[in-house]
């Protein structure tokens, strides 16, 4: 799982700058990038933390996903 969290990230939402993001999930956002990228090296997060990131991850994606005015 760890794996896969980083490829999503890293791939699909590091480019993403919070401020772009409604105010609502810029913190959610945040706490997700900042629990990946401040683990040097990459992947050494425990599988709980992954599953945690990856409902965070999913969170945002849903709820951007259902909200057509964003």
């Amino acid at each position: 799982m760890r794996e896969c969290i980083y490829a999503a990230y890293f791939i699909h939402l590091d480019g993403i700058e919070a401020a772009d993001l409604p105010d609502q999930f810029q913190l959610i956002y945040d706490s997700v990038k900042l629990r990946l990228t401040a683990v040097i090296p990459h992947g050494t997060i425990s599988d709980d933390e992954a599953g945690y990131i990856a409902a965070d991850i999913l969170y945002l994606a849903e709820s951007l996903h259902s909200n057509s005015t964003i």
